[in-house]
């Protein structure tokens, strides 16, 4: 989207947060204008599984690379729930949602989510070749030391958090690894609702796990590749070109036959 030696000299002009008010609305504007297709075509399925009146849950949520999006598709009757734990990020999720009109239809949650309740925990913000990747903040390690951002977070468990919800249409989830720590504490929520997931899992192991989890309670699994969602047959299926896997039950894959390759 931004050249390497362009992002490090407005990185080191504008600040953290400028530069990242200045990359997303950048980034949603190529969004808006259809422009950024090529390089991000997941963003354009959205509207294949989210709707106006929806109830989605972001996990993940960073700048609002998602966030304004689904708060624009499921509108004025709809909601979503932003979980970003990380204050920086926050402050520019919030002025995205404002400067898309969209702050109404939007929830911030300012925890991390995992499989402890209500402690603190740290995550941190990776620097590699003194480029600085805010989109590669995770939870630490202990002994992790190649990061540029440290930042003391809370963290909830998903059902102390959502118990109360009355529907729930759509999940995604991007949080670096930590997927396996989140995901089967929703067990009981996603049984309840069967929501569409999309969930970036770059490790077989955390794919093993998630995959099994969600089978049990009736969904199949795809991965998104030109234009069509395809059938996952090996765990490590397209892993090379994205880490991205789609969770579907069965009425929704009836009604996306004509993009489904089995």
């Amino acid at each position: 989207m931004i050249d390497r030696v362009i992002r490090k000299t407005l990185l080191k002009t504008l600040g953290d947060e400028k530069y990242l008010s200045f990359v997303s609305n950048v980034f949603l504007r190529m969004y808006h204008s259809g422009k950024a297709k090529e390089k991000y075509p997941e963003m354009y399925l959205l509207n294949k599984f989210v709707s106006e009146g929806n109830t989605c849950i972001d996990i993940g949520a960073n700048i609002g690379y998602y966030s304004v999006p689904l708060a624009e598709l499921v509108g004025k009757s709809g909601k979503v729930y932003a979980v970003e734990p990380v204050e920086l990020f926050r402050k520019v999720l919030t002025k995205n949602l404002k400067r898309y009109k969209v702050e109404n239809r939007v929830e911030v949650i300012p925890y991390a989510l995992g499989n402890i309740d209500d402690e603190e925990i740290e995550m941190g913000t990776p620097e590699v070749d003194g480029l600085v990747h805010f989109g590669y903040t995770k939870v630490l390690s202990s002994g992790e030391s190649r990061v540029r951002n440290r930042y003391k977070v809370k963290i909830h468990r998903p059902d102390t958090i959502f118990n109360d919800l009355e529907e729930l249409h759509f999940i995604k989830c991007d949080i670096e690894g930590f997927e396996d720590k989140v995901i089967p504490g929703f067990k009981e929520i996603i049984g309840k609702f069967k929501p569409t997931l999309q969930i970036e899992i770059c490790s077989k192991r955390n794919r093993e796990i998630i995959i099994s989890l969600l089978k049990d309670i009736g969904y199949e699994v795809f991965y998104f590749m030109d234009g069509k969602l395809w059938v996952l047959k090996k765990i490590e299926d397209n892993l090379e070109k994205s880490c991205d896997l789609y969770f579907l039950q069965h009425e929704t894959i009836a009604r996306l036959q004509t993009i489904i390759i089995k």
